[in-house]
């Protein structure tokens, strides 16, 4: 699954700190609260000049890093990146405060998470000697599942992703603005974010028909303890897992190497099952559904590996002989 993931007001509180830093540089007071519009020279009341200096100064380094957390925005992307899911955090800051961003996502414990700085709202020029770090011709390449933004300016560029989810943090300046159509869903907070994505993945995993978790070989994808404890997200069987097979395998294997959809499923896999495993290899070169399509399973030394411990396996393998078979 791949998601992205807004920065400003959608991981960190810069709606709040700005409404505090306009009274001091203009003695112009707009509560947080009251902030109607996303363009905020018209939200301020500020005049070209003065809007020029007030984004200077909040793309300054102190600032940038003194900015909240919003919370339970890591907790739950952190959930995501350890599930195998692909995050990319996607933002309209200029390119010249990237090092400051990372440095912010790192302190704030999203160090897995991807950063790209996209001109979305054509600020860039406030900054000298500032260009987007993302093309935007790159960017519409890019293919997402879920969307977590706060701003109605955005909204265009998901136009290219008519499947896509969008979850639209609840914000003052979004609360009367039209969503383009019913995959827009307004979010009160993060944990409300969690809730649906989890309870869409789990309806998706029910709608996987039953053999598709069976592995090419045979074995049972949805037995296996790596997927177990990646539907869960359980890290303590992580854990546990690493340790077994590490020792069982003579190599180091770590708990972040646990995760694992099912080998037929679209999603995040071992390093084992995902590059290495010579049966799979075979299987995805030959565009075979399982090993049972192949005409010489019953003499393959690969799988004879696995089966000849395993009943199961076995089973499957007399089973599969009897269906109509093509050479590969």
């Amino acid at each position: 699954m791949r998601i992205y993931v807004d920065f400003d007001d959608c991981l960190c509180e810069t709606g709040r700190a700005f409404s505090k830093i306009v009274p001091e540089m203009f003695n112009k007071h707009v509560p947080y609260e009251q902030i109607r519009y996303f363009e905020l020279d018209r939200s301020f009341g500020l005049d070209a000049e003065q809007y020029e200096r007030f984004m200077l100064r909040v793309h300054e380094p102190e600032i940038l890093l003194s900015y909240d957390a919003t919370p339970g925005a890591a907790e739950t992307i952190n959930e995501w990146i350890s599930c195998g899911h692909e995050v990319s955090i996607i933002t309209g800051r200029p390119s010249s405060v990237y090092e400051t961003s990372r440095i912010w996502l790192d302190e704030h414990g999203l160090k897995k998470a991807g950063l790209y700085c996209l001109n979305k709202y054509g600020r860039d020029h406030f900054i000298k000697n500032s260009n987007s770090t993302l093309e935007l011709e790159d960017y519409y390449r890019m293919k997402f599942d879920y969307a977590v933004e706060d701003s109605p300016k955005a909204f265009r560029f998901f136009e290219h992703l008519p499947e896509l989810k969008v979850l639209v943090f609840d914000r003052p300046w979004n609360r009367e603005c039209a969503f383009p159509n019913g995959n827009y869903q307004r979010c009160a907070d993060w944990e409300s974010i969690r809730r649906i994505v989890a309870g869409d993945r789990k309806r998706d995993r029910r709608k996987v028909k039953m053999k598709d978790y069976t592995a090419y070989c045979g074995l049972d994808c949805e037995t296996c303890e790596a997927h177990i404890a990646t539907v869960n997200n359980d890290n303590d069987l992580r854990i546990k897992v690493a340790k077994e097979w590490s020792e069982l395998n003579k190599v180091e294997i770590t708990p972040e190497m646990i995760n694992c959809a099912g080998c037929r499923i679209d999603g995040a896999k071992t390093p084992f099952c995902d590059s290495l495993c010579p049966i799979r290899q075979c299987a995805l070169g030959k565009a075979a559904e399982t090993c049972g399509d192949c005409d010489k399973m019953s003499t393959c030394e690969k799988l004879a590996m696995i089966t000849g411990n395993n009943e199961d396996l076995c089973q499957f393998e007399r089973r599969q002989s009897k269906r109509r078979p093509f050479s590969v």
